[in-house]
C-alpha cells in the first residue's frame, strides 16, 4: 500500500484513530489485490496518425496479460488531478464530508438574487373552475356526442372539466376514419380545453394503473358515477378478449397541455363564453421548484417525464444538482399546468414539486446566480478559535477554484484520461478505457470487460454486462455490430457524455497550470495577467463575452488588481492566453500529452472544443457557521425543505437536534458560490484535507463505527512529501 493513505491519516488523527483506520485499510488492501503482483501501470496514450481511422495503433502496455490476476486500480487522489495547493495559512483539522446525504443541503440562486424555495405544493388560484354552474356547453353538440359515445363516457368526459385528478379519459370509436375525425371535432367542439388523439389497436393503453386506481377509489369513497364510467371504460379497453389484436380503435382524451396528445386545440375552461384559463395571458411554460432527497437531477428529470408521458428535453433547468444531497432548483416545462403537476406529489418519490408560476420565458442552462450551500461536517476536531481562523480566512481570502474530483469521475479509469485519448483521436484507447480490464469495480461489469478484452466477443460481454451500465452496454451493442467501430461506438453515446470526457480533460490541464502558477508566483498578479475589463459591464453568464471582454494586465494598470481579479484560461478554441510565463506554462503540459497549444482539435465526434475563462481564485459569500452536539450518527442536524413544509401544514414544530451534552460535535458551515464552484474545495481550504473519496471514506467508515478523535495535527498528506503547500 502506497503511503498516501498513512501521510494523509497521520496528518489530521490522532493516534488511537490513525492506527484504527491503517489497520482497516491494510485489510482492504490484501483482501483486494493478490499478494506479490504488481498494480496496474498508467495508461499511456500513444501518439496517433492524423487520420481518424476506426483501427488505428494503440499503445498496449496498459493492459496485462489476458490471464492476469484481477488488481485493484489505484484510487484516483487530489495529486492525481492536480489539486495540491492552498492560498490560507491557517492549521486545518478533520471532519466528515456528507457522512449522510442530509448533511449537504445546496439551494439555486435565482438571476434575481432570491433562493429557490419550496413553500406550498398548491396549484395557483383559479387554475380550475370551481362553479360548476358558470360552465357552459353546446347542447347540439354534447347531443351529437351522445350519438357517438355512452353516456357513461360523455359523463366521464364533463367530470374532466371539475375534478384536477381526473388527468385522461380513454372511450371507444369506431374503425371507420370519417368517425373518429367527427368525433375528434365534436371533442374539439364541446370541450376546447381538452385535446384528443386516436390509439391504434397495437398501442399499449397509456394510463397508468396508479389512475385506474384511483378512480375506483375516487367512486368508492364518493358514489361519482363519472369516475365507474372512467375506469370501466379504461380497464375494459385495456383488457378485452384477444389482447392488444382485438382490442380495437380508441381514443384518449387528456387535459390541455399534455404532451401526449396530438390534436391541437385551443385553451381554456369557458366561462359563460370568456376565457379565464388561457395559456398565453399567464405564459406558456409553468415554472416551479424541484426539491429532490438522495437523488440524481436528470434522473428526476426522466421519471417527471414518464409520468407526464412527454420526453425529457420538455423540461428545462439552470444547472445539475449534486445527487447525495438535498437540493432545491427551479425547473419549466411547457404546455403542462400547474394541476397536473401538483398530482404528482402523489406518486413520486425522493422529491416534491411546489411553487408553481406561469411566465412566457424558459429557463436555461447557466440561468441561476450560483447555489447555496448547508453542509455539515460530522466528529469535528477543530477547537473553536482553529473554526474562527479558518472560516474567516475562507470569507476574506477565498480559496483556489479548482476543478473538484467530481469532475473527474469515480469509475476505475478517470475520465480525463478518456477525454485525451479523444482528443488525440485515438478512439480505441478511448474505448479500453471505458471497458477496462481487470480491474475490480465492484459492479459487476468487471467480468464483462476482462472477458471482452480476453475474447474480442463483444456479444458475449454484452450477456455479461449488467443492465445498469448504461455507457458500458451502449458501447458494446456496437462493437457486437461492428468490431473495429471504436468511433462509432464513442459516437452512440449521448453528446453529452462525450463533451464531459473532454471537459474533464481541460479541468485538469487547468488544476495544474493553476498549481505551478501558484508554486511559482505565488499570490502575485503579473504583467501579462488576464483580467476583466472593470469599466465595462457586461453579461458574464455569456462565454462569448467572457473571452470579449478579457484584457492584459500592464505595467500601468497593475495597481488596480488583486489576485481575485485574475483569470485563468481553460484550453481550447477562440480562447486568449496570458502574455506572460504562464502561457509557456499551458504549451508545456500540453506538449507533454502530445497537444499543439496553438492547434488545438476544434471538433471531435460532433463535439466542440470551446476553450473558457475561469477566475483562478473565488470568493464565497455569506460565509456562517456554527457549531452543534449530537449522541445518534443518525440523526439529520440540518431540517429539509420537505419536512418544514410538512411540519407547517400539520401545525407541528420539528425538533432541535442539538444536544448540549452530545459525545460528537459537528461544524455547520453556510455559503454561497458562483456559477461551476465546488463547495468541497471551499471546505479542502477550511479543513487542510483531501477531498478524495478514499480518504473521506476511511473517515467516514471509522465515524461511524463510533470513533472521534480529540485533536487534530498537522494538515494535507502531501505536506510530508513536500507536494502541497500553503501559498502565501
Amino acid at each position: 500500500m502506497g503511503n498516501w493513505f498513512s501521510s494523509a491519516v497521520s496528518a489530521v488523527l490522532p493516534a488511537n484513530v490513525r492506527d484504527a483506520l491503517l489497520q482497516d485499510q491494510q485489510h482492504r488492501h490484501d483482501d483486494d489485490i493478490d499478494s506479490g503482483e504488481p498494480a496496474m501501470k498508467r495508461a499511456k496514450v500513444a501518439r496517433t496518425t492524423d487520420d481518424d481511422d476506426d483501427t488505428m495503433a494503440v499503445s498496449t502496455d496498459f493492459w496485462p496479460a489476458a490471464n492476469a490476476p484481477y488488481v485493484q486500480l489505484k484510487p484516483l487522489t487530489d495529486e492525481d488531478v492536480f489539486i495540491t495547493e492552498f492560498i490560507s495559512t491557517h492549521k486545518g483539522f478533520s471532519g466528515v464530508i456528507k457522512q449522510r446525504y442530509s448533511d449537504f443541503h445546496v439551494t439555486e440562486v435565482m438571476p434575481n438574487g432570491e433562493l429557490a424555495q419550496l413553500t406550498t405544493t398548491v396549484p395557483p388560484e383559479g387554475e380550475l373552475p370551481t362553479n360548476r354552474g358558470k360552465l357552459s356547453f353546446n347542447k347540439d353538440a354534447i347531443d351529437k356526442l351522445e350519438g357517438l359515445l355512452t353516456l357513461e363516457e360523455v359523463e366521464a368526459l364533463v367530470q374532466m372539466c371539475y375534478h384536477p385528478r381526473k388527468e385522461r379519459v380513454i372511450v371507444s370509436c369506431s374503425d371507420d376514419r370519417d368517425e373518429r375525425t367527427r368525433l375528434h371535432t365534436l371533442i374539439k367542439e364541446v370541450f376546447p380545453h381538452l385535446y384528443s388523439r386516436t390509439l391504434t389497436p397495437d398501442m399499449d393503453d397509456p394510463l397508468m394503473p396508479a389512475a385506474v386506481a384511483e378512480a375506483t377509489a375516487d367512486t368508492a369513497s364518493k358514489g361519482n358515477s363519472a369516475a365507474t364510467a372512467t375506469a370501466t371504460t379504461t380497464t375494459s379497453s385495456s383488457s378485452s378478449a384477444g389482447g392488444d389484436e382485438a382490442r380495437g380503435y380508441r381514443l384518449e382524451v387528456t387535459r390541455e397541455g399534455s404532451s401526449v396528445s396530438k390534436e391541437r386545440v385551443a385553451p381554456g375552461f369557458r366561462h359563460g363564453g370568456r376565457r379565464d384559463d388561457d395559456r398565453h395571458s399567464q405564459g406558456q411554460y409553468c415554472h416551479f421548484t424541484l426539491c429532490k432527497e438522495n437523488m440524481d437531477t436528470n434522473a428526476c428529470v426522466r421519471l417527471i417525464s414518464r409520468k407526464l408521458r412527454c420526453k425529457p428535453k420538455e423540461l428545462s433547468y439552470a444547472g445539475t444538482k449534486d445527487k447525495r444531497a438535498i437540493t432545491t432548483q427551479r425547473m419549466c416545462i411547457r404546455r403542462v399546468r400547474a394541476p397536473r403537476l401538483a398530482c404528482l406529489n402523489r406518486c413520486l418519490r425522493g422529491m416534491t414539486l411546489g411553487d408553481f408560476k406561469y411566465e412566457n420565458a424558459y429557463l436555461r442552462l447557466g440561468d441561476h446566480q450560483g447555489n447555496r450551500f448547508e453542509i455539515v461536517l460530522r466528529n469535528c476536531t477543530g477547537t473553536d478559535e482553529q473554526i474562527t481562523q479558518a472560516l474567516t480566512s475562507l470569507g476574506t481570502n477565498g480559496f483556489i477554484n479548482y476543478f473538484g474530483m467530481q469532475r473527474f469521475g469515480v469509475c476505475a479509469v478517470p475520465t480525463h484520461a478518456v477525454g485525451l485519448a479523444m482528443l488525440k483521436r485515438n478512439f480505441k484507447q478511448a474505448i479500453h478505457l471505458l471497458l477496462p480490464p481487470n480491474a475490480r469495480l465492484h459492479d459487476g461489469s468487471d467480468r464483462a470487460c476482462e472477458h471482452y478484452h480476453r475474447t474480442g466477443d463483444a456479444h458475449r460481454a454484452l450477456v455479461m454486462m449488467p443492465r445498469k451500465c448504461d455507457v458500458e452496454r451502449t458501447i458494446l451493442q456496437t462493437l457486437e455490430k461492428q468490431p473495429n467501430g471504436f468511433a462509432t461506438a464513442l459516437q452512440t453515446l449521448p453528446r453529452l457524455h462525450r463533451t464531459l470526457y473532454m471537459h474533464a480533460y481541460q479541468s485538469m490541464v487547468w488544476n495544474r497550470v493553476v498549481s505551478l502558477r501558484l508554486r511559482t508566483f505565488g499570490r502575485k498578479v503579473l504583467v501579462g495577467d488576464l483580467v476583466y475589463n472593470k469599466d465595462v459591464k457586461f453579461n458574464i453568464r455569456a462565454a462569448d463575452q467572457r473571452k470579449k471582454h478579457a484584457v492584459t494586465v500592464t505595467a500601468e494598470t497593475l495597481h488596480k488588481y488583486t489576485i481575485h481579479d485574475v483569470l485563468m484560461p481553460i484550453p481550447g478554441q477562440d480562447v486568449p492566453y496570458p502574455n506572460n510565463e504562464v502561457r509557456d506554462m499551458y504549451a508545456s503540459v500540453l506538449a507533454e500529452d502530445g497537444l499543439d497549444i496553438d492547434n488545438l482539435p476544434h471538433y471531435i465526434l460532433e463535439c466542440v472544443l470551446n476553450g473558457d475563462l475561469r477566475y483562478m481564485i473565488t470568493l464565497p459569500g455569506n460565509v456562517t457557521w456554527r457549531t452543534m452536539r449530537y449522541d445518534d450518527v443518525t440523526v439529520p442536524l440540518l431540517q429539509s425543505p420537505i419536512d418544514r413544509l410538512q411540519a407547517a401544514a400539520e401545525g407541528k414544530t420539528l425538533p432541535d437536534p442539538n444536544v448540549p451534552t452530545g459525545q460528537y460535535r459537528a461544524l455547520i458551515l453556510g455559503f454561497t458560490l458562483d456559477v461551476s464552484c465546488y463547495a468541497t474545495m471551499a471546505i479542502r481550504e477550511v479543513l487542510k484535507t483531501p477531498t478524495d473519496k478514499a480518504f473521506q471514506s476511511a473517515l467516514n467508515a471509522y465515524s461511524n463505527k463510533g470513533g472521534q478523535g480529540n485533536g487534530a495535527k498537522r494538515n494535507h498528506r502531501t505536506n510530508n512529501n513536500n507536494n502541497a503547500r500553503s501559498t502565501r
